[in-house]
């Protein structure tokens, strides 16, 4: 549980900083080498550690905040649960009115990952949303991290 609750603080790091790039960091730290992505866009990149950062980088970008300002605000996702089972992690979160003081459609947001030898090798993910904006949050305030494709597989 811990390893998916880091890799989520990475993201939001990340999503903060404006610095996409820093998901090859993160993708060394987190993903195992043979990595399957069972999201939508696991199909559009294929699977392994480097089309899941291929998928990242190609995310619509935001403009690095000024030098020397603060971090940027990003709509964090509410960890609404977080269980783990041999192993299998899973997290369940909420952004919208799910999520304390958001506003907005709400969205529950369900992601599992298998973990061997301290790395995420698998994902599948889903989400209560259908809508192509799944995610995004109040007008300026980016989502936190790679947001998933709200497509079950």
């Amino acid at each position: 549980m811990k390893l998916v609750a880091d890799f989520y603080e990475a993201n939001d790091a990340m999503a903060a900083a404006g610095d996409p790039t820093m998901i090859r960091g993160i993708a060394a730290k987190y993903i195992g080498e043979g990595y399957i992505q069972h999201m939508a866009a696991g199909k559009k990149y294929g699977n392994g550690r480097d089309n899941f950062i291929r998928m990242a980088l190609d995310m619509p970008k935001r403009p690095a905040p000024p030098a020397g300002s603060p971090p940027r605000q990003i709509q964090r996702a509410q960890v609404l649960a977080l269980w783990a089972k041999d192993d299998l992690v899973i997290r369940v979160s909420g952004r919208g009115p799910t999520a304390e003081g958001a506003s907005g459609p709400g969205n529950v947001i369900f992601n599992m990952f298998r973990v061997v030898d301290g790395k995420l090798v698998e994902h599948w993910d889903s989400s209560s949303s259908e809508s192509p904006g799944m995610g995004a949050g109040p007008a300026g305030v980016p989502p936190a991290g790679p947001v998933p494709s709200g497509k079950p597989n």
